[in-house]
């Protein structure tokens, strides 16, 4: 019996497989890299400027006692909470800060129509634009 041609053709299949495997799933990780991205350069932003405002300004410590992304679709909202109320300056600084470490990623930070105000400021991205809130 002649097996000529019978591991390419079990290559193929195989490749094939894998192919279809990575299509699949491709979405969903690049999805959830940029979510990981995000949130880690989100956490290290506030947390750089909280170290700072401490160290420098000798005032009470605040803590990032949780950090997530809120919401479905497009518009999605990165929320920080922290361990106490904070006050104005703090909430811009920490906001300022947090988009910094976002853009820093090579995504793109749209400043809102307020100057010095970063309640209306958000990262736009191939897939999503996130919007900042410190609670």
């Amino acid at each position: 019996m002649d097996h000529k041609g019978q591991i390419s053709v079990e290559v193929v299949l195989i490749l094939g497989i894998m192919f279809c495997i990575v299509i699949l799933v491709g979405p969903y990780v690049a999805e959830q890299n940029e979510f990981n991205s995000v949130l880690g350069a989100a956490k290290t932003g506030a947390m750089a400027v909280i170290t700072n405002n401490a160290t420098v300004n000798n005032s009470a410590p605040i803590r990032v006692s949780n950090i997530q992304i809120v919401g479905s679709g497009h518009d999605l909202t990165i929320r920080i909470d922290v361990s106490r109320t904070i006050s104005t300056a703090q909430n811009q600084s920490i906001m300022n800060g947090t988009l910094s470490s976002i853009a820093a990623l090579g995504y793109t930070w749209n400043t809102g129509g307020t100057p010095n105000d970063f309640s209306d400021d958000y990262i736009l991205t191939s897939r999503h634009k996130y919007v900042l809130s410190i609670t």
